[in-house]
């Protein structure tokens, strides 16, 4: 029996999958962060994954955004000026005055 997602979320190369798992007759939970890209040089998709409990995704989120913020400072601190759009969040989030190179 194939063991398919509950719950699938994508933004662009970005994926989390959520599994239900019965262990002793009670339901567990994990979740699949996955990042899939293109590679220039063989022309072949590569993924890479890391399995997690569900409550971890709160804590890598703020892992993720408070990482973010000390990049933003850090680059806005340098005297080197960047020439890149600014990035943007999937959930329509407005513009963040950043200039990190991405």
């Amino acid at each position: 029996m194939e063991n398919k997602p509950i719950i699938q979320t994508r933004d662009r190369g970005l994926s989390i999958s959520i599994f239900k798992r019965e262990k002793d007759g009670i339901p567990t939970y994990g979740a699949c962060l996955q990042r899939s890209w293109k590679d220039k040089t063989t022309d072949e998709w590569k993924r890479e994954q890391i399995n997690l409990f569900p409550d971890e995704l709160l804590k890598l989120a703020a892992l993720c955004n408070r990482s973010y913020t000390e990049t933003l400072s850090y680059v806005q601190s340098q005297p080197t000026v960047f020439n890149h759009p600014a990035q943007t969040m999937a959930d329509n989030t407005p513009n963040l005055d950043d200039t990190i190179p991405f």
